[in-house]
C-alpha cells in the first residue's frame, strides 16, 4: 500500500484480527450498520497511525469495526479491483475459477496481497453462516459495492448483479484462484474449538508464504508486527493500492 511499509495495511489486519475472534458467529455481521460515531473514532485514531482496536476483548463493537473495514476499501481512491480491469473481470463467468486465476495473477503484487488476505477471511465467516445467517451470497452483496464500483456510465443494475456474482465466485473459491507463493497469508485459528486458547494464540495473524504452495500451514513463518510502531503506522487512505 502506498505510503506504507506493510504489505496489508494495519486497519484491514486489526480489524480481522478482531472480527476473527469475536465476529464469526456474530448474526449479520457486515449485513448490520454499527455506530457511526463509533467508527469515526476508529477512522480518526487509524489515521494517527494508532491501533484503537488492539485492546479490544468483546463483541460489543463488532458492527462498527465490521463497518469500519468496509468503509476503509470503499474509500480507496483506485478500488481493490482496480478501474481499468473492470470489463476484463465482467466478461469472467461468475463461477470460472480457473480463468480468474491466471487474470488475478496479472495484478500488481501489492493488490494481489490484500486481495488474497480479504478474501481468505470471508471465505473463513461464511463457514460460520449457520450461526451468522451470513452465507457467501449475503456477504457478497455487502462488501460487492465497496470493492468493485460499477463506472456512472455503464447500467447499474444489470453490472450490480454482475458484480456480485463475482465476489461470491472470489469468496467460494479463493483457495483456487490465489497462489499461495507470495507474500503475508491470512491464517485460520480457534475456528473450532469450544475454549478461548486458540484464539489467544493468534486469529487471523498475518503468516509469510515461502514460495512453496503445497507446504502445510504449520510450516510457515509468522510476520511479526513492529512493536515500535514504525513499518506497523499507516495512513488511513493511501491514494491507491497499486505501485506505481
Amino acid at each position: 500500500m502506498e505510503a506504507t511499509n506493510q504489505e496489508i495495511p494495519m486497519v484491514v489486519t486489526s480489524c480481522i484480527r478482531v472480527l476473527n475472534r469475536f465476529g464469526l458467529q456474530h448474526q449479520g455481521i457486515f449485513r448490520v450498520s454499527g455506530s457511526q460515531v463509533d467508527i469515526n473514532h476508529f477512522k480518526e485514531a487509524f489515521e494517527k497511525g494508532e491501533d484503537p482496536l488492539v485492546n479490544v476483548v468483546d463483541s460489543r463493537d463488532i458492527n462498527s469495526i465490521a463497518g469500519l473495514l468496509k468503509l476503509y476499501f470503499r474509500e480507496l481512491k483506485e478500488p481493490l479491483f482496480p478501474r481499468d480491469m473492470f470489463d476484463r473481470f465482467m466478461q469472467c463467468r461468475g463461477d470460472d475459477a480457473d480463468v480468474l486465476c491466471p487474470l488475478v495473477q496479472q495484478l500488481p503484487s501489492s493488490v494481489f496481497i490484500v486481495m488474497r488476505y480479504l478474501f481468505a477471511f470471508l471465505n473463513h465467516l461464511v463457514r460460520f453462516n449457520d450461526e451468522n445467517m451470513m452465507d457467501s451470497h449475503n456477504v457478497a452483496i455487502c462488501w460487492a459495492p465497496n470493492l468493485i464500483p460499477i463506472p456512472d456510465e455503464r447500467d447499474q443494475v444489470l453490472f450490480q448483479g454482475k458484480t456480485i456474482e463475482l465476489v461470491e465466485t472470489f469468496i467460494r473459491e479463493q483457495e483456487r484462484i490465489f497462489p499461495r507463493d507470495k507474500g503475508p497469508l491470512y491464517e485460520q485459528y480457534g475456528s473450532d474449538d469450544s475454549d478461548g486458547d486458540a484464539f489467544e494464540q493468534g486469529a487471523g495473524e498475518v503468516w509469510e508464504g515461502d514460495g512453496d504452495s503445497s507446504i502445510d500451514d504449520d510450516e510457515h513463518s509468522p510476520h511479526s508486527p513492529s512493536s515500535d510502531g514504525g513499518s506497523q503506522r499507516c495512513s488511513w487512505l493511501p491514494e491507491t493500492v497499486i505501485d506505481q
